[in-house]
């Protein structure tokens, strides 16, 4: 996936958008080297809703029926807190 800082972005805007649209390859928006935001063509995007939108109502909850994969006794917050070890 391409890439641009924020301000050849600015700058570059338009030509962008036409891209990502025209090659439907999604670019990455940085700031300092961390991602910001990208830019997605419509096309990726289900009926143009985002993907993250797109998972609305596909999770199902399902009933506890009180057992775990571990033993509660297992568990890490149950456990007594460990001493660190001098190292010397």
């Amino acid at each position: 996936m391409k890439s641009l800082a924020i301000t050849e972005f600015k700058a570059k805007c338009l030509a962008v958008l036409e891209e990502v649209a025209r090659t439907e390859s999604p670019v990455t928006v940085t700031r300092r080297g961390k991602a910001l935001a990208r830019v997605i063509p419509v096309s990726i995007a289900k009926d143009g809703v985002s993907e993250q939108a797109s998972l609305l109502g596909t999770i199902h909850e399902v009933e506890d029926d009180g057992s775990s994969v571990l033993p509660t006794e297992d568990w890490d917050m149950n456990r007594e807190p460990r001493k660190a070890r001098r190292r010397g």
